[in-house]
């Protein structure tokens, strides 16, 4: 049983979409260097002890910010570079807000990005920037990802939560 998504706080508002952007802790496992290698100037917001190794490449470096929902809904695309990665909450907050995502194709992460439906996932680095080119160049292709995933996130609510939640309850107590 996952947790859900707040679709009270994450949700599309009308704003001017502008950066490429990863959101999360700042570790060697988030791999976030492969996102600054293949962009320029990403928006990078979190902290954590590779922040001063990072910084020595091209990115626009945010910090910790409480208001993810406003970042996600200014930006153009998430990108989750990660190569472990629980669950990756903040691919459904993105799909939530109608953002579209790309992820590395590893284990939990792949349970959320179905490819080439509601986001990319890759498997080599040398892959991220294409598939990021390919969501700012196609029109029909960003709107496809954002309506499915928004079709996604409405499996990952608080409400179907509580309710498998009750189900594996029932099914212990019978």
């Amino acid at each position: 049983v996952y947790n859900g998504v707040d679709l009270k706080r994450f949700y599309p508002r009308n704003y001017k979409r502008e950066g490429i952007t990863y959101i999360g802790a700042l570790t060697k496992e988030k791999s976030v260097d492969t996102l600054l290698k293949a962009w320029k100037d990403p928006w990078i917001i979190g902290n954590g002890p590779e922040r001063s190794n990072l910084k020595k490449l091209e990115g626009k470096f945010f910090g910790y910010r409480h208001d993810t929902e406003e970042i996600l809904n200014k930006s153009k695309v998430l990108v989750l570079p990660s190569k472990k990665e629980g669950f990756g909450m903040v691919l459904l907050e993105a799909m939530a807000c109608g953002t579209p995502v790309i992820a590395r194709d590893i284990p939990g992460v792949n349970e959320i990005v179905k490819n080439d439906y509601n986001g990319f996932l890759f498997k080599k680095d040398s892959e991220l920037k294409g598939l990021i080119e390919k969501i700012l160049e196609n029109e029909n292709l960003r709107k496809k990802f954002v309506k499915n995933g928004l079709k996604t996130v409405k499996n990952f609510t608080w409400e179907k939560t509580a309710e498998k939640v009750l189900r594996i309850y029932e099914r212990v107590i019978d």
